[in-house]
Parts: structure tokens; sequence; C-alpha cells
């Protein structure tokens, strides 16, 4: 080395480097490598919703315009109502055209529908033991009732694919792929022309409702504050009484003054016009978001008095069209998407997850058996057909019922529970809204198996109370455990959904799809009694869940480590919104490499002021690190220029650090010259001494 040169010893950041923690020591109270669990540390689900009597916002929003989290009020309940719509009509249509089976019965055994319109139906009385549908030739019953239950097997299976899809190229895509293939399918089930391509076109249309199950539960809790998701979730199942009521009153007049096809035709076009709706209203809500801005830790530097970031669309952009309306501008998350599947089948298996699967299968096979015989229980109990769209007057009565007990109250109930919680919200207390509706799903079953059992000489007011029961208790159970599984597992949410919403229709179609079969071997009252005793024997969870929700919790998902650390997420996940911290972000691996970087520099022009005279500076900094390496040969000029954006116009990350680095680079070229040169991991022990070294002087003080 020449007198008047000052050469920087070789600095090699490895992986393992300890140089990130030795640069954000001064603000991580606790070593991101340290085990021990801080006595203030939350399980998993667990949130602090309140503080100082005041509710906070959870998850965190971040100050970018384009977070999800930041729409506007009247947008976030435009998309909400736009998918209640889209959500509703699917499963509306499932259940008023279930209901038709008896029309179906006799279009393929080469009767025509509107005899039904006769004082004296083909096939008798029956009962209500459902010989209205035996005797009239033509495909087997339980084939014929494929048509109500099979899509019900298809948009569970579905969802095994539409959400990973969903994590992997953005929700918005997906949901309007899906709502078109409800529409198409319900046109193309209108010019079948055989059983077979009728139950094709049923599956396709099943598919393509598949997104109301999990998928619109998922989107919803994108943009939706925890306290705010039990009214937004149940509003899907209380707008469903709207579409039912439509549907059922005027299906039986259709079929007799038209054709049941045109039941499809009408389906379709009013699909059309919902879905365009999802276009105008549903932006992409995907947005990855980190740990602890999902448990609502403060993330985000706040003003005096403020409990959610400013909108900062200096530094981040405004809204466009783009963001509002685009499609496929959200970068891609394969890697999540194949992780998702291994998360769906870990989740299945998670006692709590579990118990809520059992539960809504139960009552998903109620209420598709119960939509796949009432109509031959109203026709036995002499109705006129053109009345028996009467029955779905119970579903139009408890849509406010589910919204007030499901959501309203819901959300009362368990805000009220982590006000006296200490402002701890924890989510086992949305179990305590179950226990009405579970309730409601034990009884509904006996009434309409009794009501059935004895349709000649009870009063069909019976009939129509358990009906109301099924449909209020499946409703708002479905919309209350979906809070409840995606509260408990945020990061799992997607997963937790394909279970609850996919297994239940499996589950349900596997104990509903012969039903017809079963009622004519055992009758109503045992079939549905042993219904609502499989409920009642479920329903004994509920407790236990209560009790021992947050340990079985803590066991399936544990606990945030402290709750100093805040993880980062890469901004470019997220369009380009780049997600400053409150301090130091938790270190990791590119940051120690940038970090040790600028330590070297540090060091030089520290050793440069040690110096009597002006030497030229020529040094030379090694580094096993191809990142940090392209960094300072390469990439901090063409970031510079762009305003520290990379080229695809998101911002650059850890640009903290960059910016720092780069800065540091100008003051020493200013002084002479520096070289960055990467080195294989082995050449790197020099590095690892030089940094022990160091941290041991910085412990002993």
């Amino acid at each position: 080395m020449a007198p008047d040169t000052v050469e920087e010893s070789p600095r090699v950041v490895s992986p393992a480097s300890t140089a990130g923690d030795y640069y954000d020591a001064p603000m991580s109270p606790m070593s991101p490598l340290q085990k021990e669990v801080s006595p203030e540390a939350l399980v998993v689900g667990t949130t602090q919703l309140f503080e100082n009597d005041s509710i906070r916002f959870v998850p965190t929003p971040t100050p970018s315009p384009k977070d999800p989290l930041n729409l506007p009020t009247w947008r976030k309940w435009a998309a909400v109502a736009a998918l209640s719509l889209f959500g509703a009509l699917a499963l509306a249509a499932e259940n008023v055209i279930g209901a038709m089976v008896p029309v179906f019965v006799l279009e393929y055994a080469g009767v025509d529908p509107k005899v039904l319109g006769q004082p004296q139906p083909p096939g008798g009385q029956g009962g209500g033991q459902g010989g209205l549908m035996t005797g009239m030739g033509g495909p087997p019953l339980w084939q014929v009732s494929l048509l109500a239950s099979l899509p019900l097997l298809v948009n569970g299976i579905a969802s095994y694919f539409l959400v990973p899809l969903t994590i992997a190229i953005g929700r918005r895509p997906v949901l309007l792929f899906t709502g078109a293939m409800a529409w198409s399918g319900g046109l193309w089930a209108g010019y079948s022309t055989s059983l077979s391509s009728h139950l094709a076109a049923r599956a396709f249309q099943g598919l393509g409702a598949g997104a109301v199950e999990a998928l619109v539960p998922l989107i919803i809790q994108d943009f939706m504050f925890i306290h705010e998701r039990n009214k937004a979730i149940s509003l899907v199942g209380a707008t469903q009484g709207l579409f039912v009521l439509a549907l059922g009153i005027s299906a039986p007049y259709v079929v007799l003054r038209l054709d049941w096809r045109y039941l499809y035709y009408i389906t379709a076009g009013v699909g059309i016009l919902v879905w365009l709706g999802l276009i105008a209203f549903v932006p992409e809500t995907r947005w990855v978001r980190s740990d602890d801005e999902l448990a609502g830790k403060q993330v985000y530097a706040l003003l005096p008095g403020e409990n959610r970031p400013r909108l900062d669309e200096l530094h981040y952009g405004p809204r466009n069209k783009n963001s509002n309306f685009g499609m496929f501008n959200v970068e891609t998350e394969w890697r999540l998407a194949a992780r998702s599947i291994w998360e769906m089948i870990k989740t299945t298996f998670f006692p709590n997850v579990l118990w809520v699967i059992l539960i809504n299968s139960m009552f998903s096979a109620i209420q598709n058996a119960n939509a796949q015989v009432i109509s031959s229980v109203q026709i036995a109990a002499g109705w006129k057909f053109e009345t028996i769209g009467l029955v779905f007057i119970p579903f139009v009565i408890a849509s406010p019922f589910v919204w007030l007990f499901g959501g309203f109250l819901a959300d009362k109930v368990s805000n009220w529970h982590a006000r006296r919680n200490g402002g701890r919200r924890e989510p086992e207390a949305h179990l305590l809204s179950l226990i009405i509706p579970l309730s409601a799903g034990i009884v509904g079953p006996i009434v309409v198996g009794y009501a059935g059992q004895n349709i000649e000489s009870v009063s069909t007011i019976v009939v129509l109370v358990g009906i109301f029961l099924i449909g209020f208790g499946y409703l708002t159970t479905s919309a209350v455990v979906s809070v409840y599984l995606v509260e408990s597992y945020p990061r799992f949410a997607g997963p937790v959904l394909v279970n609850v919403s996919s297994l239940r229709l499996v589950v349900g179609f596997a104990l509903s799809f012969d039903s017809t079969t079963w009622i004519e071997q055992l009758g109503f009252m045992v079939n549905f009694a042993i219904y609502g005793g499989i409920m009642a024997g479920f329903a004994l969870g509920l407790p236990i869940m209560y009790i021992y929700g947050k340990r079985i919790r803590a066991w399936t998902a544990g606990r945030l480590e402290s709750p100093y650390e805040q993880t980062q997420v890469d901004p470019e996940r997220n369009s380009g919104q780049s997600v400053e911290k409150q301090g130091k972000p938790r270190p990791t691996n590119q940051r120690a490499e940038i970090t040790a970087i600028i330590m070297a520099l540090e060091w030089a022009l520290q050793r440069y002021k040690t110096l009597h005279s002006n030497p030229k500076l020529r040094i030379t900094i090694k580094s096993d690190s191809r990142y940090a390496i392209r960094c300072m040969n390469t990439w901090i000029y063409k970031w510079s220029r762009n305003g520290w954006r990379n080229a695809r116009g998101f911002e650059v990350s850890n640009r903290d650090l960059i910016e720092r680095a780069s800065h540091l680079d100008d003051l020493v070229r200013d002084l002479g010259s520096v070289k960055y040169v990467w080195i294989p991991r082995e050449e790197n022990t020099v590095a690892d001494e030089l940094c022990n070294q160091r941290l041991d002087e910085v412990d002993g003080r």
C-alpha cells in the first residue's frame, strides 16, 4: 500500500452476517434471533382493537391511496353491494332452480311440466313422501336430483383452484371470469336439449358460482377493517332473500305460462347486469401485508390524535384508472399461491377449522335436502303449483334477522367483548353470536321433518317456520364463522375460507345428494331428525372452542414474538407502494448486506480524517452478495436518475439504506475511487472475524 493511499480492508457480507443487527441495534429492543417470547406478545389473531377508549384500525392501513383499506367509504359499500348482489343471485338461483326438481322429473320423463297446473298433478298425493316424483318413468330420480345438488359439489371443488389463483394473479380477474361463467352457464342450461347437457351446464354454472363461497368473503376482508366485517359479509346472506323472493314466487308462473328455460334466461340476464356492477365497483383488492400490519400494530408514523396514517399521494401517487378498473395490475405471486395449497391442507386439521367445517357441512346438507323436497311437500299438501313459490317467503323474513344477528349485533357483541377485555379483541368473541343460529339449525330440521311427515294434518305455517329457522341459522352461521376464521388466521385467510366453503359443500353434497331416496325409505321425520341430532352434537363444541380457542390458535399459528419488531413487505408486491416504517424495519439479509457496505464506507471516511495529509483514496470493498455488488456498481445510478424507482416504476426496496450508501459512495469518490468486487462465500473468513471483533467492541461498551 502506498504511503499516500488508504485502502479499505475487504469486507465480505454473508447471509448470516450480523451487520444488519448492528446497524439496527438502537431501534431494536430485542434481537430478531432471540427466541424468548415477550410477555406482551400477541397470539396470532388477537388484536388491540381499542386504545384509550378509541377504536383502532385493524389491519393497519398504509399511507398509499392505492391500498384497498384506504378506499372511500362510499366505494367500499358500493363494492360490498355489488358483491352481495352477485353472491345472492348465484345462491338464490341454486336454491330456487334446485326446488324445481318435480318440473325436471316430468320434463325428462316425457311429460309436459305444465300439467302441474292441473287440479290433480301426476303421481298422486303420497302423503308428502315423495309420491309426486315416483312412478313417472324416465331417468332415475337421484340422477334428476343432481340438477339441484351437483352445482354444490362443483362449487366446493372450484374454490380449491380459484383462491390460489387469486393469490397468484389478483382477485379481480378471477372474480370477473367466474362471474361470466355463472351467467353463461345459465344460458347454456336454458338452451340444453338433454339431461346430460343440462347437468353439464349446471356444473359449469356451479363452477362460476364457486366465487361466492370463498372469494367474496376474501375480497371483503381485503378492504374492510375487522370491526366492520360482520356487517359487510352478512349482507351477502341478507340480500339473498330479495332474489329468493323474486325468483321463488315468479318461478312457478314462468314454468306454467312460458317454459322452465326462461328461469335460466332471466337469471342469466340479471346476472349480466350484476356482473357489470362488479366491473364498475370492485377494484383489485389483493394486498400483501406483514404479520404486524394484519395484527394492527403501529407500523407507520402517526400524528398526535390520529389513529391511521395520512394518505401520501405525493410519494405513492393517487388512485388512477388502473388501480380502480385495471386487471392484472399486481405482481404475480405464484410462490405464495403454491404455499397456499399446502396451507389449505394444513389448516384443514386445525381443531377450530375442522369444527367449523362440520357445522357448515351439516347446514349445507340440511338446506340442500330441504330445497330438493319442499316443493313436493307443498303439492302433496294440496298447494297449487303456482303458489309453491310462497315457500320462499321465510327466506325473505329471515334476511333482516341474518343481518341483525350476523352483522349488526355480532359486531356489537365482539366489540363489547373487546372493551371488557382491556381493548384486546379475541376472535372467539364471535362464537357468542352463534348460540341463537345454531339453536335454530337444530330445531329447524326437526320442525320440517315433523311437518313433512304429517303434512295432511299439520298447518302449513309449521313448514314455513321450519324453513325460516333453517335459512336463518344457515346464513347467519356462514357469515359469522367466516369472520371468525379470517380473524383467527389472518395470514391463512384464503386457505381457511376455502376449507370452510369447499369442504362444507363437498360433505354437504355427500349427506344430501340422495335425500329424496332416503326420505322414501325412512320418512321425513326420521331423516330430518337425524340431521338435527347431528347438528346438536356438533354444536356441543361451541363452549370448547370459546374456552380453548386461543390456546388452539397459539398452538397452530404461534405468536408475534415481540411487540417491537415490525416485518416489512416487499413494496413491489403492492403495485409499487413502499411500506415506510416508524423506526427501522426488521433486519433482512439484503438490509444486512447493504448495511455492511455502509459500515465499510463510513470506516474509510473515518480513517481518512485521521490522516495528516490529503491522500487520494483507493478503496476496494469485497462482498459475497451479488445483490449488494450490483446495487453499488450498476443499479444506484439508474435508480437515482429515475427518482429511486425501478424499471417497472415501483419504488426501490431498502431505499433508505441504498440512498445512504449512494451518498457515502459519492463522498468517497470525491476523495478518490472505490471498487466493489464480488468474491465467493468461502473467502469471507476475514470479514467474519472483523464483524465479530467489531460487535465485541460494541457489546463491551
